[in-house]
This record gives structure tokens, sequence and C-alpha cells, in this order.
């Protein structure tokens, strides 16, 4: 039987190649997509232009001025991003949650969008 990696960032269950997710995160990649549609995607758009987010971010950023990736490497770079742990799309509610941002650098957070960081390739 040919066969691939579940599709879930950090998964390393094999499964058919015809299938995209393992039985245990096939729901659970369902149930997240649901909620993403659910936002109003005008509203998530809107967020990222309001004062409560500006205002978060900056906090953030004074807060911890080094990218926290970096320095868990032992490397010291400015941040310049404020990163959602849990994305927005995935709980709307933690968007302005102190305990779901992370100062990080451009280059690691175009990392963490390549999934390089959490468990992909």
């Amino acid at each position: 039987m040919l066969s691939h990696e579940c599709g879930k960032a950090g998964c390393h269950t094999l499964i058919s190649i015809n299938d995209k997710y393992c039985d245990k995160h096939r729901d659970f990649t369902s149930r997240e997509y649901n909620k993403y549609r659910q936002i109003n995607q005008h509203d998530y758009l809107k967020f990222y232009h309001s004062k409560e987010w500006k205002h978060a971010r900056e906090l953030q950023l004074i807060r911890q001025p080094l990218c926290e990736i970096c320095l868990s490497n032992d490397r010291v770079t400015q941040a310049t991003t404020v990163h959602h742990k849990i994305e927005t799309k995935v709980d709307w509610s933690l968007r302005l949650s102190e305990n779901n941002l992370q100062s990080v650098c451009k280059s690691c957070h175009e990392k963490i969008y390549k999934g390089r960081w959490y468990g992909g390739k």
C-alpha cells in the first residue's frame, strides 16, 4: 500500500495515499475549517487595521523587542512582527490575548508559515 504522512502539521502518522488526514485529525481539520468559514472575512481583514490590534502589537514589541525564536536558538535579532501562536483563523477569540502573541523577526515569521518551525518540511 502506498502511504504518506498525515497532512496535519506535526503528525507523522502514515496513511493511505488516497487520504489527506489520519482518523485523529480528519474531524479536527474540518472543525478548524468550519470555524474559519464562520468568521466574516471582512472582519478578519479589518482586524489588522484596527486600533486594538495596533495597540496590542505595539505592547508586545515593547514587552519583547527581540525575536523569541532566535533567542531560543542563542541568537539576538530585533523582532519586527507579532505572530499569533494560534492563528486568528483557528480561534478568533484569542486574537488580542497576550499569551497568544509572539515577537518574531521577518525571517522566522516566514519560516513559521513555510512550516519549518511547526513540523513541516
